[in-house]
């Protein structure tokens, strides 16, 4: 407001000025010179006239470039918006899929970065082709400052502003009295835990089980889960599957697990795993000859790989899996009952949900 009024005083002042000038002008031109005065006086006049229409065009500060964010996470955009600030640069999100030309085009943004899985791609309006750099698939509050600072680093800002090239607070200046202080901001935010605690439970189905046939199963899992890795405990039960009129097979497993994770998309995240562990195979049957009830218990060796689809927000995971499992010796029971399981192949699919804390 005060900016304004002094450039209107100005303006009124060479108005008057130019008027005064001019005038005095002519008519010493004139009286000297009446044929070439009109023109050396008729510039001096355009001149004048130029200088005070300069003077009175407003002065239009450049606005701030901005920079497009395509689906990052939110501890990127918080650390991106920070680093930034002194620059004044204005961020957009975009958490949709979008080209970094159409997403440049759209908001009128010199720069674009798009989160792709584990690439970050930077575009530079007017430069050619699309800068890659390689980033984590989970993205904490300390990666999430790393990369900011690639960002900025790309966006070549150089030095930031002093607070003599900001434009002047509206309002009346200070004076000497007691003026109102900003409060000093928040600490910042603790980083998260380097490791989370995941479990889930779920149903599923495995086929050809102990090479008889196929039943629905009950999964449990807990484990840990680092940056990239996840390293699960787990147990496989199932319901009973009749090989004969009198005779009874059931299967249970107990396995660890170790996976990667690998970021499809925002909320999205593919783990393929491989796994050991022991199967525990019973048989429960009839005695032909003493009509009693026998039961026969063993133990084997299995392998297993899987892959996993999980889908989390917040907390909560769904988890959508196929695998197969490998039994690779025969288990023959010689006791009171003759039961021959041969060294097989048992494919499973299961859904599970489950917390991923924190």
């Amino acid at each position: 407001m005060i900016e304004g009024q002094r450039r209107r005083r100005a303006s009124a002042g060479i108005a008057d000025a130019t008027r005064v000038y001019c005038g005095a002008a002519v008519r010493r031109a004139v009286d000297a010179h009446p044929t070439s005065a009109w023109r050396g006086a008729t510039c001096r006049v355009a001149l004048l006239v130029t200088l005070w229409l300069v003077g009175l065009r407003p002065a239009h500060a450049e606005p701030p470039p901005t920079l497009v964010l395509v689906a990052p996470p939110t501890a990127l955009v918080d650390a991106v918006t920070t680093s930034l600030g002194p620059w004044q640069i204005r961020v957009v999100v975009v958490t949709a899929p979008t080209p970094a030309d159409q997403a440049a085009t759209t908001f009128r943004a010199t720069y674009v970065a798009t989160v792709r899985g584990t690439t970050l791609e930077l575009f530079h309006v007017g430069e050619p082709g699309v800068q890659t750099r390689d980033v984590p698939t989970r993205i904490d509050d300390i990666e999430a400052a790393s990369i900011a600072l690639t960002i900025k680093t790309w966006m070549r800002l150089g030095p930031p502003p002093t607070p003599a090239d900001q434009p002047p607070p509206d309002g009346p200046p200070t004076t000497g009295g007691p003026t109102e202080t900003t409060p000093p901001p928040p600490p910042p935010r603790p980083a998260p835990p380097r490791y989370a605690a995941i479990a889930t439970v779920g149903l599923g189905v495995r086929a050809n089980q102990g090479g008889f046939g196929t039943r629905e199963r009950l999964i449990i899992t807990a484990g840990v889960a680092a940056p990239e890795v996840d390293a699960t405990f787990g147990c496989d039960l199932g319901s009973d599957l009749d090989i004969d009129a009198t005779t009874v097979w059931s299967e249970a497993l107990i396995g660890a697990h170790l996976g990667h994770r690998f970021l499809l998309a925002p909320m999205w995240t593919l783990r393929p795993r491989l796994g050991i562990g022991a199967l525990r195979s019973r048989v429960d049957g009839v005695n032909t000859a003493s009509g009693r009830t026998i039961t026969e218990i063993n133990y084997t060796l299995f392998l297993d790989a899987a892959v996993d689809a999980i889908w989390r927000r917040g907390a909560w995971t769904v988890t959508g899996t196929a695998g197969l499992s490998s039994v690779p010796f025969d288990l023959e029971l010689r006791g009171q009952l003759r039961v021959t399981a041969p060294a097989r192949l048992e494919p499973w699919l299961a859904i599970s949900a489950g917390l991923h804390l924190p």
